[in-house]
C-alpha cells in the first residue's frame, strides 16, 4: 500500500486583513462660479467634480491574494452518528490566501504582483493537492479501514493523526503550506488563511494567529 502520514505541528493561524485607506480631498474650486451666485447648480457640480479629481489613491501596497484549486478524495468520519460514518467522497476545493506587498522590482516577472498566481498554484499542487487528489484520507485510529486499505496493492492512502473533517483538513493543509510559501522578493509574503470546502455549502477556515 502506498501511504502518506500527516502530523499536526503546533502552528497557529489567524487572518490578518490588510487594506489601504483612501483619502478624499474635500476642497472645492468655488472660484469657477461667480461669488454672487452660490446657489447656481453648477456651483454644487463643480465642488463634486473637484473632489473627484482630487481623490488620492492609497499609498499602501499591502494586499491579500487568493488562489482556488479543486481535488477529489474519499474519507469517512468513523464515529459520526449519521451518513458520514460510511465510506464516501467529495469534490474538495481549497482556497489559499497570502498577504504581502506588491513587488516593485523593475524588470521582474512578478513586478506588480504579490506572488504570481501560477506559482501559488504550483506550490499547492506539489505540496498538497497532488498528494490528496484521488486518495483516501483516513484517520490513523480508524483501524478497520486502515487495515482494509492496506490489503489493496498500490492504493493511494493518506493517513492522518486526526479525523479527516473539513476543520482538521484545513488545519493540516495550513501547516503543510505555511513553510512552503517563502518571502523570496522581500515583500513580506506569508500564508494568512486556508479555506477548505467539503461541499459548496460547507467549509472551514484556518487563519493565522
Amino acid at each position: 500500500m502506498f501511504s502518506i502520514h500527516h502530523t499536526l505541528p503546533d502552528v497557529g493561524s489567524r487572518l490578518c486583513s490588510l487594506a489601504g485607506i483612501a483619502q478624499l480631498d474635500k476642497q472645492t474650486n468655488a472660484s469657477l462660479i461667480p461669488a454672487h451666485d452660490r446657489t447656481h447648480p453648477c456651483h454644487h457640480f463643480s465642488g463634486k467634480l473637484n473632489a473627484i479629481m482630487h481623490h488620492k489613491i492609497s499609498t499602501t501596497n499591502n494586499m491579500l491574494i487568493t488562489r482556488r484549486l479543486e481535488f477529489d478524495a474519499g474519507h469517512r468520519i468513523p464515529n459520526h452518528n449519521s451518513q458520514c460514518k460510511h465510506l464516501h467522497g467529495h469534490r474538495y476545493a481549497i482556497e489559499i490566501t497570502l498577504s504581502g506587498e506588491i513587488i516593485d522590482n523593475e524588470g521582474q516577472s512578478a513586478q506588480g504582483m504579490v506572488m504570481d498566481f501560477s506559482d501559488v498554484k504550483r506550490i499547492a499542487q506539489e505540496k498538497l493537492v497532488n498528494v490528496w487528489d484521488h486518495a483516501f484520507l483516513v484517520y490513523r485510529g480508524d483501524k478497520q479501514v486502515c487495515d482494509f486499505l492496506a490489503t489493496m496493492p498500490d492504493h493511494k492512502t493518506v493517513i492522518f493523526d486526526v479525523v479527516p473533517t473539513a476543520e482538521n483538513l484545513a488545519l493540516v493543509a495550513f501547516n503543510i503550506l505555511n513553510p512552503a510559501y517563502q518571502d523570496n522578493y522581500g515583500n513580506h509574503l506569508r500564508l494568512e488563511q486556508i479555506r477548505l470546502f467539503e461541499t459548496p455549502n460547507n467549509w472551514a477556515d484556518c487563519v493565522r494567529d
